[in-house]
């Protein structure tokens, strides 16, 4: 939306992605430094991806995720978590079967101390016994509680083989038999095998100063990764074709239905395509402005609720 004069987006979105700098490090690390407003806070994202971790269970991933999210070896989470309420940091890791991802934001006086406070994690996590076994309970009880649903059949179909899209009774299976040292061994696969790339938004053009301060903080005791590259790994491409539809029953005691109606189609690998199916998404079940929403719940009175 413009107001006053004419803006050609096409151009405006050319002129934004020519801003944008990008850099190999020594260790092969990819950065990408991002010019934005110079008010706001840094954004700062750091992404491990590694095609090694189908043979990793989703709730050795989900412990490990929360591990790194406990402080570090050598600082306690409480203390941890004093630093960046000081500081006015924010932080967070997330683990997945494609590897680890890193997302703060902070503010330019504080992008060395945040990248030193993520350096610190990533050298020295808190592997602690009484922590995992912490986390481990926890994620049991999270595990138990978790409803049936018709969606979880439909993945382990479509998905066959694929550990993170296991049933829920095999996941509890692998969840009993999870020990500390299995977490450090994921930890120690994925940090040596992922291709690493990381991106620093911020008033870059104003300061570039900030920029020097990104690449020699991920210059300097980071290790050394596989070079970076665009290709999509193998695991990527999981589509399969079905011969023939499948209708796929599970029982629960309970007075509702859960239906999901699914289709599996070649996974897009341009940003048009990948534009589309979004916004087709949007369109039919991401709100309940939706047509899915509206037409099954408010005028058909057939369902509580619907998403796409």
């Amino acid at each position: 939306v413009s107001f006053g004069r004419s803006v050609n987006p096409a151009q405006t979105i050319a002129d934004e992605i020519n801003k944008v700098k990008e850099y190999r490090l020594a260790n092969n690390i990819e950065t990408m430094i991002i010019p934005g407003n110079q008010y706001a806070k840094l954004s700062i994202g750091l992404d491990f991806n590694t095609d090694e971790l189908d043979g990793v269970s989703r709730e050795g991933l989900e412990i490990l995720m929360r591990l790194l999210n406990r402080g570090s070896g050598q600082t306690s989470k409480e203390t941890f978590d004093e630093i960046k309420l000081q500081k006015d940091i924010s932080l967070f890791f997330a683990a997945g079967n494609d590897g680890l991802s890193v997302v703060a934001s902070a503010y330019d006086d504080n992008l060395q101390d945040t990248l030193s406070l993520i350096k610190e994690v990533l050298s020295n996590p808190n592997f602690s016994q009484a922590e995992f076994e912490a986390e481990k309970q926890k994620v049991f009880y999270e595990l138990m509680a978790e409803e049936k649903t018709s969606i979880s059949k439909i993945e382990e179909e479509f998905f066959k083989g694929t550990r993170s899209y296991a049933s829920k009774e095999q996941r509890l299976k692998e969840l009993e038999a999870l020990t500390l040292d299995d977490i450090k061994n994921i930890y120690a696969l994925m940090m040596s095998t992922s291709k690493v790339n990381a991106s620093l938004t911020g008033p870059v053009e104003e300061k570039p100063y900030l920029q020097d301060i990104f690449n020699a903080e991920l210059s300097t005791n980071m290790g050394t990764y596989r070079p970076y590259t665009k290709d999509k790994p193998p695991s990527y491409y999981t589509y399969m074709p079905n011969t023939e539809p499948k209708i796929f029953v599970q029982a629960d005691d309970v007075k509702q239905a859960n239906i999901t109606v699914a289709y599996k189609f070649k996974r897009p690998e341009n940003a048009s395509d990948i534009a589309k199916i979004r916004t087709l998404n949007m369109i039919l079940g991401g709100s309940m402005d939706s047509r899915l929403f509206v037409d099954m719940r408010e005028n058909r009175k057939l369902a509580y609720s619907v998403e796409s």
